[in-house]
């Protein structure tokens, strides 16, 4: 907390609804094996800027942007996750 308080959090399960921005987010979640989980990676031009190990399921994310969206975009997304 901004206060300096002690805030424990607790989480039930793995997310599932995950936006990644930029490369280096993109690839460790790839690499952790939960690329099905990407509902939006941003930041990256092309599939070629990716290491050549994970572009296929880079190229199954399902929106690819190199803006970032706005915020009611992203609400409307309901991401579970953000890594930026």
């Amino acid at each position: 907390m901004s206060d300096g308080t002690e805030q424990t959090i607790r989480y039930t399960r793995a997310p599932h609804r995950i936006i990644a921005v930029w490369q280096n987010s993109i690839e460790t979640l790839l690499a952790l094996g939960v690329g099905k989980d990407i509902i939006a990676a941003i930041g990256v031009p092309d599939a070629e800027y990716i290491s050549p190990e994970y572009r296929e399921a880079y190229n199954q994310i399902p929106y690819k942007s190199m803006q970032m969206p706005d915020k009611e975009s992203v609400l409307y997304n309901e991401p579970d996750f953000i890594l930026g």
